[in-house]
Order: C-alpha cells, then sequence, then structure tokens
C-alpha cells in the first residue's frame, strides 16, 4: 500500500468520530432527567404517604392524649407541606370556585389510603377555608414552574426576558410587574422544594 495511503488512514484516525456515542449518552442523560412538575408528582405522593402514617399514629393515641385536630395539623409539617404541594400539583383547583373539586379529591385520597376521618375531615375544610391575600393564579404557578426549569439550564436567564415571553396576563406589554408576579410565585415554591428536598 502507498505510503500516501497510510497517512490518510492515520489523519482519519484522528478526526472526532469517537465523540457521536458521547453525545448520544449525553442526549440519553437530556432525556431520562426529571422535569420539576414530575418532581412535584412525586413528592406529593410521598407527602401522602407521610400523611397517612402521621394520621394512623394519631388514630392509635389514647383518645384523652390526643391534641385537638385543629392543633396537631398547625404543628405537623406533613400536613401544611401536603396542602402547599398540591396547589402546585393541581394549581387550577386553588381557584375559589375549584375548591369544592379540589376537596373531593382530597378526601379520595385519604380514603383510599384509609386516612382517619377526623384527619380527612379536617384536610377538607382547611381547603374550603378562603386563603389569606390574594391566592397565586394557576397560570403564574404553571409559569414559574416553567421560569424553574429555565433558570436551572440558562445561565443567562433574566426574569424580566422570561416575563416579556411566557408572562400568562392579557397585558398589551409585559412589565416589572409581570416578572415580579412569576419571581414571587416562583421563590415561594423554591422554598417548598428546599424545605422537603426535592431533586429535579
Amino acid at each position: 500500500m502507498r505510503p500516501g495511503h497510510k497517512r490518510a488512514k492515520s489523519s482519519l484516525g484522528e478526526q472526532p468520530a469517537l465523540r457521536a456515542p458521547k453525545s448520544d449518552s449525553s442526549q440519553a442523560d437530556s432525556s431520562s432527567r426529571v422535569t420539576l412538575r414530575e418532581a412535584l408528582e412525586k413528592a406529593y405522593d410521598r407527602q401522602l404517604k407521610a400523611l397517612v402514617v402521621h394520621a394512623r399514629q394519631r388514630a392509635e393515641t389514647p383518645i384523652e392524649q390526643r391534641t385537638p385536630t385543629q392543633e396537631w395539623a398547625r404543628e405537623n409539617p406533613v400536613v401544611r407541606d401536603t396542602v402547599q404541594l398540591s396547589s402546585w400539583v393541581y394549581p387550577e383547583q386553588d381557584l375559589i370556585e375549584n375548591r369544592i373539586t379540589r376537596a373531593k379529591l382530597m378526601i379520595m385520597a385519604c380514603d383510599t389510603a384509609n386516612v382517619p376521618f377526623e384527619v380527612s375531615d379536617f384536610l377538607r375544610n382547611s381547603m374550603l377555608k378562603p386563603r389569606k391575600g390574594a391566592p397565586i393564579q394557576p397560570d403564574v404557578r404553571r409559569t414559574a414552574i416553567l421560569a424553574l426549569e429555565e433558570k436551572r439550564s440558562d445561565v443567562k436567564f433574566s426574569w424580566r426576558r422570561f416575563a416579556l415571553k411566557h408572562c400568562p396576563c392579557e397585558k398589551a406589554e409585559h412589565d416589572a410587574l409581570c416578572s415580579e408576579a412569576i419571581r414571587k410565585a416562583a421563590r415561594d415554591l423554591q422554598a417548598l422544594i428546599r424545605r422537603l428536598e426535592i431533586q429535579y
């Protein structure tokens, strides 16, 4: 074989032909990554299971030794976190007109998990009770989830730029109030994510 051919074969061997499998592996890792939405749903399922454990422990406690249900729920972070998570997993049900539906879903979940009635009834009433202050609208919650997803992968992420592109309000031109509303909702969600150590 001519020397020229040997050199050509050698030079071809130096081409980045072996990078393709690495790229495929990178793409596989990216596609298998859990989204924030999926992570929240899994965390909600875990919270419901934890709530069942706490509720059963309460049910097994002698009546004379039990604290009142409202006090127990107020002092139990599992109850608080379960209710908060439900508003992110099912954001549209946080609207006043949808609270009845949301409460029914909670009752169904509690019944399936054999949660004692006094606990499930308390959760139902707490969901029907009006919240203090203006609630975070479902569209803003969904947008905040998207914002945290983009912020994770974009080192140059800008709340202002994100709001201009994704704000769900009906303003002709989105302004600082739009970005602040999304950022505030995302901040609340981030606090919940850190507290529950949700990985995504």
